[in-house]
């Protein structure tokens, strides 16, 4: 049992370890973006001057962990990653695209998040009954 216990450890160690990981590397992602893109988000960022620039506000606002994501990020994140990015509204608002694939081409992968009103959630499609599941309740 104390070897079960050790290996239950670890693994959940890894696993929390390579989720913050990814979240690191994605805020990195969203820094980087932005303030290779300072013409596009520095009006989008209120209280940006000569003293408080676009990359000190990355260094307090994104690259932080445990800091919850704003539209401006979630927009960074979409764009740099090229992935079409859908808001619902939690308060049933109407559901905002942030970005979406420039021009006709071939269907993308895209991301559905709820806004709760001080963060988002994935949500994620229901998937359609398959037919062994449909002949499980049969």
């Amino acid at each position: 049992p104390l070897n079960l216990y050790f290996l239950l450890f670890i693994i959940i160690h890894v696993s929390d370890t390579f989720y913050w990981l990814v979240l690191t590397f994605l805020r990195l992602v969203v820094a980087i973006w932005i303030c290779s893109h300072a013409k596009q988000y520095e009006p989008r960022i209120p209280g940006l001057d000569r003293r408080y620039s676009l990359k000190d506000w990355c260094f307090q606002h994104v690259t932080p962990s445990r800091q919850y994501a704003d539209h401006v990020m979630m927009t960074a994140l979409a764009e740099a990653l090229e992935v079409p990015l859908r808001v619902e509204q939690l308060n049933g608002g109407p559901a905002q695209d942030i970005y979406t694939v420039p021009g006709p081409g071939v269907p993308r992968v895209s991301v559905t998040l709820l806004y709760t009103g001080n963060h988002y959630d994935v949500l994620y499609p229901h998937a359609p009954p398959t037919e062994s599941s449909s002949q499980q309740t049969s």
